[in-house]
């Protein structure tokens, strides 16, 4: 092979090696690092998912089984798919892992079913497939009004919760208020109560002194 006669050993090993598992369905990942520019796709699979070579989100790397362009790639907003309780072996991510259905739950494409890479976070891959059809005709129409009045009733409650959260803070401001106000009069008639009694005491001291002149 042309290809493996510049290489390293161990890039030969990595460049044979996949070639060799393009044959498996479900081939083992080899050292991406060791593949850096190969091909991006072999037979018709992505290049990572036959190398093992993943990258987080990177989508020139891990395109699934979906042809998705690049500007418009993004996993929709959704919840896991309760109604599945198996596991769906139909395809692999990335990663070679089972991959996670989820039903998505935003704009044209709620309630349609699709798998991703089962990790989270920054362990995550771009691995996309939807299991069910684009919505076409009529129910597109419909679910695309019910996302738009969703996305308003969205908006709405957030901007209530938003007027909730200031009225509450308004709210804890004037009670703060109301007590250092009350603080301050307690203070102040504290302060005239023992006036009075000093005043009393004062005034009781020189009638005795003036008796005693007198």
């Amino acid at each position: 092979m042309k290809g493996c006669t510049s290489l390293s050993g161990k890039q030969q090993a990595g460049r044979c090696g996949a070639g060799a598992s393009s044959s498996s369905s479900h081939p083992l990942p080899l050292n991406g690092c060791d593949l850096a520019g190969a091909d991006m796709t072999k037979d018709g699979e992505p290049w990572a998912k036959i190398t093992g070579e993943v990258r987080y989100m990177d989508v020139d790397f891990c395109k699934g089984t979906e042809n998705l362009p690049e500007f418009d790639w993004g996993i929709p907003l959704s919840s896991p798919d309760v109604a599945f309780n198996g596991t769906d072996k139909s395809d692999h991510c990335c990663h070679l892992l089972n991959p996670a259905r989820r039903v998505c739950s935003d704009g044209y494409d709620y309630g349609r079913i699709f798998l991703v890479c089962p990790r989270e976070g920054y362990d995550t891959c771009a691995y996309l497939k939807w299991v069910d059809k684009e919505w076409q005709g009529r129910p597109r129409q419909v679910i695309g009004k019910l996302a738009e009045e969703n996305v308003a009733l969205q908006k709405f409650v957030f901007d209530k919760d938003a007027e909730i959260m200031r009225l509450k803070e308004e709210r804890k401001a004037m009670i703060m208020k109301h007590k250092k106000e009350i603080r301050t009069r307690d203070r102040r008639e504290i302060w005239l109560s023992c006036l009075v009694c000093y005043s009393a005491l004062l005034y009781g001291v020189v009638a005795l002194v003036i008796r005693g002149f007198v």
